[in-house]
């Protein structure tokens, strides 16, 4: 008789599925123009975020930070009062 442990052949499955499928996935990402692609999504999105906040009046520079999640723009003070400021953030 063999003594067969159920849980621990389980676990040996596990683990050989899961190196295959981080082998798979390093090889699907080395192919050219794989990772490329969503590069260039994150690329054009930041891009069009900072371009919506330029194109109000009185904003001089925009930057969006953390993968977009977070806008920051820069006014020109002669142009845009706080109160200004407040009310766009309210009512874009």
């Amino acid at each position: 008789r063999n003594n067969f442990d159920r849980k621990t052949l389980d676990k040996q499955v596990d683990k050989i599925f899961e190196t295959g499928r981080q082998f798979v996935d390093g090889v699907s990402g080395a192919r050219p123009g794989a990772r490329r692609e969503i590069v260039e999504a994150y690329i054009k999105r930041i891009k069009e975020l900072e371009g919506m906040a330029m194109s109000f009046d009185g904003v001089s520079s925009a930057y969006a930070i953390q993968a977009g999640r977070e806008l920051r723009v820069m006014v020109e003070s002669e142009k845009v009062s706080d109160a200004k400021a407040d009310e766009r953030l309210i009512n874009p």
